[in-house]
């Protein structure tokens, strides 16, 4: 069976969202691995990538693009960029993350094939976890009056908590336009859900949940979709903060997975295999200046930049060096890939996986060096 790039992503999120216990199953994206000893940056660009591919595989992405443009409708505030900050603060994150990583261990535990006591817990500690309400409510407040919020003592009760279901109305309130994340956002926060599990006032009764006045039903297929769209606005939040945390411009040499020696009417041509995503941000090339190769009996090693570096054995390559030293420069050719929708024939067999061609590419002549 073809394993599709939605499922590879998902083994590997599934495996991340475990704290990377258990066995990792063998059809995932590699060269997230291969990206991590660049850089954690490099690591994080390259993740939101395949995250942003799984969305639009699943027919998220008008609700993922809606989300970033609410987040985004006054970036050019200077209150906007000190939300990001206080929102991207490292207590403010490894909260999160633990409250979150809580709730996964609770997820992989429980079979989502109906309702259950488990799975209601399970919704229920989704809706406890409070930076979701908190980021849109402040980004709602920046939006419809411009200024900076973040304490929300309007929201809370006397003891300083807060009281979510006010928060909920409140920030339905800022999304009027933006229809389909209120949407998404509704059935996440069910109201119905909201006066029955949150109050703890309900009984499971033949696979629907219904209040114990039996005012209020909810059925699975409307339950699975609220605990899912919950889980997912987690992750919009992840994407979304972990993206404004990469200074793309300083991953343009990064992402090449592949080196090849090729030849175009006897002229050595390098030819090289860079992920989209990073060819992207300079497809005109310009981060690659020169070339170096360091020849051993049975190794080569091609270094395009301090952060990419390959050395591979030296099979029958002496002729297509002897080739290049007549001539005053080299041409490489840089070829974006990525990983297939689903596996196929005609794809290229990378040392971590198989790639597709994108059809884009860029010749450029280069200044090399060779030392035996």
């Amino acid at each position: 069976m073809k394993t599709t790039l939605l499922q590879k992503i998902s083994n590997y999120e599934n495996w991340i969202s475990s704290g990377c216990k258990g066995e990792l199953k063998d059809d995932f994206q590699k060269e997230l691995f291969k990206l991590a000893s660049h850089s954690k940056d490099a690591y994080t660009f390259y993740r939101n990538y395949l995250y942003k591919k799984s969305i639009e595989l699943n027919g998220l992405q008008a609700e993922l693009d809606e989300f970033i443009q609410f987040l985004n409708e006054n970036n050019n505030l200077p209150e906007h960029s000190d939300l990001v900050n206080n929102y991207s603060l490292d207590s403010t994150i490894d909260t999160f993350d633990n409250k979150r990583m809580n709730v996964t261990e609770i997820a992989s535990e429980t079979r989502m094939t109906g309702i259950s006591q488990m799975s209601c817990f399970l919704y229920q500690s989704y809706y406890e976890i409070e930076t979701v309400l908190l980021v849109l409510a402040s980004f709602g407040v920046l939006n419809n009056e411009s200024r900076y919020e973040v304490d929300f003592n309007n929201l809370k009760d006397r003891s300083g908590n807060l009281k979510k279901g006010v928060c909920v109305d409140f920030i339905k309130a800022k999304l009027r336009n933006y229809p389909k994340l209120l949407k998404f956002f509704t059935s996440a926060y069910n109201p119905k859900l909201r006066n029955t599990i949150g109050h703890n006032n309900y009984k499971i009764n033949n696979d629907c949940i219904e209040s114990l006045d039996s005012s209020i039903s909810i059925d699975k297929s409307e339950f699975i979709e609220s605990i899912y769209n919950l889980q997912k606005l987690n992750n919009f939040l992840i994407y979304y903060f972990s993206t404004n945390s990469v200074e793309n411009e300083k991953l343009k040499d990064v992402g090449v997975l592949s080196v090849g020696f090729a030849t175009d009417n006897e002229n050595p041509v390098l030819v090289l295999h860079q992920l989209e995503c990073f060819y992207h941000i300079d497809s005109s090339g310009k981060w690659l200046t020169n070339v170096e190769f360091k020849l051993s009996k049975d190794t080569v090693e091609t270094n395009l930049s301090t952060k990419s570096k390959f050395t591979g054995p030296n099979l029958n390559l002496d002729t297509w060096f002897d080739k290049l030293k007549g001539k005053d420069n080299l041409t490489v050719v840089i070829e974006a890939i990525r990983p297939p929708v689903i596996e196929r024939k005609g794809l290229l067999n990378l040392d971590c996986g198989q790639f597709e061609t994108c059809g884009v590419r860029n010749e450029i002549k280069l200044d090399y060096k060779i030392i035996n």
